[in-house]
């Protein structure tokens, strides 16, 4: 037991010893090492010799710490003196230090606050728990020959929901608006009827109350309702005893169950303010072609978006195999956080790009004053030098003053981050969903400080690298004035990179402003002026029959208000994003491959529709007002359609019928051609579009638009409307009253943003580049005196002179707009998507923009070439 005690506390000493060395860094390992070695060499025993090594450091604990400060206090004084240099050389230069700070801070500025909305819209996760497991489903088909995606039929929900093995929850809903009474005037209300199963996806409890149970999606169960908090606190006072009341909704008492959490909105950023149970009656459960039903669901744990795509395809095969007659073609799984976040997302991502390219252009300014100040410092340096300083000391002394500079910079940067995002909030405040905050968080500050520091290594790494190797012979004999044709070596590509990158954000500037030009008189195919339009919205329980009579009697109550010369309804006004399509069928042809028949959208119109939006009738006859749909089956076809599916043909007399395989009762006559409309505005090709009399069953809905033609201005006319259309029914809301001229305006609401802010920044970047070229040019003025003098007292007159340093300018403006026509032709293709009536690629665009780019840059010029042109040659020589 003793023998076994003694070996058990050696093994501990000895573990204790490997503790102990195995803290110790390698370095103080080496050197105890190396004291251990000679110690034995003395005659010491190896446990003698590495007592009495540990103990020449002062023990393990004092060695550690006397190491530590050995190493690591130097580094520290170092860093602390560089700090103070630092500081006082700023100091000592107050128009170089502004000069980059303000130009740091407009770079960084920017970045900041187009990234707190990017942050707040983009990257920041959906308010749902584990946002990552909700998926969005669509069908895939051929619609009119292309590939789209479409909402789901219900019985294909169905039988996803009993054969998918991926997911936990699927849930069907649909987005539309109800009729809110009650509280005074009836209001119109973003809503969403939805499977119970939506909210146990969804993984949110109710703020009072509770949500929808699954036995309440039947028919008499489904008079009940979840409210928004928002809806809650403003039209219901924030009534805490609200679960259990009544209130009407399309004209029907639904008893308020639930009041959801304040952050809950779903869709997401929807603006839906209500839920009511959705109703699948026995027509909808037997019509799987009936495509109308969006779908949401919720991955099982373990389940990979990937595993789930290839489920659901098997899924979906199966059905097309059982089904062969609806053309299942597939079925897409997409996150829902992607989905909701796209349109958005491209936005933001083209002003952070333009953001970018500012935030280049500072630092470029700044790299080049700072490659001229090193210039003017080479004997300082190269005093330094021959002093014993090292390659990394100087790197690291000018390194720490461009950190100074970027943290000033960063500073002033969050200052402005935060006007410049109150500007950004104000321009857009009509393109951003409520109910999200946008402001400047952790995050967002992280993300300054982060591009603060690349902006300091951005700006003063290279050069600091650059001018670590002095020669110090030429240096000491300062001769910083020979060093000029080095000197221009090195600003000229800074020159032309910012020349480069400026010239990109004047071409973007330029074509978006002139698709706002060409908006102006861009051909929608109607005329906008003096029109008026506003929604109107029918409870939901009138019949088609009893919606197309409220409607007749809106036309003609709105037609004797004086001021108003034309009035008619619409199921969707021009220039609008929503859809409403069907294929069709053509009398007389054979049928086309399944995916392929002709498709149109399909418009139900009152008969001085075409009139009253100006729309021009190109052959045939329009509508008369004896026609209904049920009496008379006639249709009109607009241009595009005519061309497309009759083409060398006239079609008026033609026959067509909704759907594929109709019989002949449901043929309809074309009896007029009318001229094409952008309906989904000016950016969008104009489809076929098909316009069917008023009261057609499917096509005239509950909500439908009411388009005014007035002699007058529309405002003047519009409470008198207002009050018209309450008159006839207090159940029916009015909403969405606007002119065509702001229909019009609100389709390129995106161009007109980014219009706007990409001005801005091109504004701001040709100060910059402006700036950067007059600094380096006085640079290269300054560092060529010598060559300046020689040439004039050879003879060279002062015009002489201006024109050699002009034309130095001019050939590096030159470089730099080849460059940024390179640039901006492979990357102004994200433009497309913004730009009305001219393409991404306009060679107008692009030539004015870079004559107007290289104008900037020869007047930046100007000024440092009249100096050379002034230098004295007596003065210049004599510093040989």
């Amino acid at each position: 037991m003793t023998r076994m005690a003694i070996f058990l506390s050696r093994l501990a000493a000895l573990l204790r010893r490997r503790s102990i060395e195995g803290e110790l860094d390698d370095e103080l390992r080496f050197h105890l090492q190396m004291e251990t070695e000679e110690n034995i060499r003395r005659g010491m025993s190896v446990e003698e010799a590495r007592y009495a090594a540990r103990r020449s450091f002062g023990g393990i604990e004092q060695t550690r710490e006397a190491w530590r400060d050995r190493r690591f206090l130097p580094q520290v004084d170092a860093w602390v003196r560089d700090l103070r240099q630092g500081a006082r050389m700023l100091a000592r230069s107050p128009l170089f230090t502004a000069f980059a700070v303000v130009s740091l801070a407009l770079g960084i500025g920017a970045n900041t606050a187009i990234f707190t909305v990017l942050h707040a819209l983009v990257l920041r996760p959906l308010p749902y728990p584990e946002p990552q497991g909700l998926m969005k489903l669509w069908e895939t088909s051929m619609w009119g020959g292309q590939a789209c995606w479409t909402p789901a039929s219900v019985p294909n929900l169905l039988d996803w929901r009993e054969q998918n093995r991926a997911f936990q929850e699927i849930a069907g809903f649909t987005v539309g608006g109800v009729n809110l009474a009650g509280h005074g005037e009836t209001l119109r209300v973003p809503a969403s009827r939805v499977e119970a199963q939506l909210f146990p996806a969804l993984r949110v409890r109710p703020f009072l109350g509770r949500t929808i149970l699954l036995e309440e999606n039947a028919a008499g169960r489904d008079l009940v309702v979840v409210l928004s908090y928002g809806l809650w606190e403003r039209r219901f006072g924030a009534d805490p005893a609200i679960v259990g009341q009544t209130v009407a909704i399309d004209g029907a008492a639904h008893t308020v169950i639930g009041v959801m959490p304040p952050s809950f909105q779903f869709p997401p950023r929807s603006g839906v303010e209500l839920w009511t149970p959705i109703i699948f009656n026995q027509y909808t459960r037997a019509a799987r072609g009936n495509h109308w039903l969006e779908v949401i669901a919720r991955l099982k744990p373990g389940v990979s978006l990937t595993a789930a795509q290839q489920q659901m395809d098997a899924v979906a095969h199966r059905l097309g195999q059982q089904y062969p007659e609806h053309r299942i073609q597939g079925l897409l799984v997409q996150p829902l956080d992607g989905e909701t976040k796209q349109g958005t997302a491209r936005v933001l991502l083209v002003l952070f790009g333009a953001a970018g390219l500012v935030l280049l252009l500072a630092c470029g300014n700044v790299a080049h004053l700072v490659l001229a100040r090193i210039a003017g410092r080479r004997r300082e340096l190269a005093v330094r030098i021959a002093l014993g300083a090292g390659r990394w000391g100087i790197v690291r002394l000018l390194l720490t003053e461009s950190l100074l500079l970027a943290a000033a910079g960063g500073t002033a940067g969050y200052f402005a981050a935060r006007q410049a995002l109150h500007l950004l909030l104000t321009l857009a405040a009509d393109r951003l969903p409520d109910g999200i905050p946008i402001q400047i968080d952790a995050a967002v500050l992280g993300f300054c400080i982060l591009i603060s520091l690349f902006s300091a290594l951005l700006a003063g790494l290279i050069p600091a690298i650059r001018n670590s190797r002095i020669d110090l012979q030429s240096a000491l004999k300062d001769a910083a004035i020979s060093g000029g044709g080095a000197l221009r070596r090195r600003l000229s590509p800074l020159m032309v990179g910012e020349v480069a990158l400026a010239l990109v954000l004047v071409i973007g500037a330029l074509l978006l402003l002139g698709s706002l030009r060409n908006l102006d008189r861009f051909d929608m195919g109607f005329r906008p002026e003096r029109v008026l339009t506003m929604k109107l919205a029918v409870p939901e329980t009138w019949t088609v029959a009893q919606s197309t009579v409220f409607y007749r009697q809106a036309i003609e109550k709105a037609r004797a208000i004086p001021g108003v010369s034309r009035a008619a309804v619409i199921n969707l006004v021009p220039v609008q994003s929503s859809h409403t399509g069907s294929v069709f069928t053509i009398d007389g042809r054979e049928p086309p491959p399944p995916g392929y028949e002709p498709a149109a959208e399909i418009r139900a119109i009152s008969p001085e529709y075409f009139q009253a939006m100006g729309i021009p009738l190109v052959a045939g006859r329009s509508f008369r007002p004896d026609e209904l749909p049920d009496q008379w089956r006639v249709a009109l076809i607009n241009r595009y359609a005519a061309e497309q599916y009759f083409p060398n043909e006239d079609p008026v007399g033609k026959r067509i019928a909704y759907g594929t395989g109709s019989g002949r009762e449901d043929w309809r006559t074309i009896v007029g051609v009318v001229g094409n409309v952008r309906e989904a505005g000016a950016q969008s090709p104009v489809p076929a579009v098909i316009y069917s009399p008023l009261g057609h069953p499917v096509w005239t809905s509950t909500t439908m638009s009411l388009v005014l033609r007035t002699s007058v201005e529309p405002a003047a006319v519009t409470g008198m409307v207002r009050r018209g259309m309450r008159e006839l029914s207090p159940d029916a809301a009015v909403f969405l009253v606007r002119t065509m001229d702001q229909v019009v305006a609100d389709s390129a609401a995106d161009t007109r943003l980014l219009s706007g802010l990409l001005a801005i920044f091109s504004a701001v970047a040709l100060v910059l580049a402006a700036v950067g070229v007059y600094g380096v040019m006085s640079h290269q003025v300054l560092q060529s005196t010598q060559e300046i003098g020689v040439r004039m007292a050879l003879g060279a007159n002062r015009s002489g002179m201006l024109r050699m340093v002009c034309s130095r300018g001019l050939q590096n403006a030159l470089a730099g707009t080849a460059l940024g026509l390179g640039w901006a032709t492979l990357t102004n293709g994200a433009m497309q998507h913004y730009v009305i009536g001219m393409k991404a690629i306009d060679a107008e665009t692009y030539l004015a923009a870079a004559l107007g780019t290289v104008a900037v840059a020869l007047g930046a010029s100007l000024l440092p070439a009249w100096r050379a042109s002034r230098v004295d040659p007596a003065v210049a020589l004599r510093t040989e």
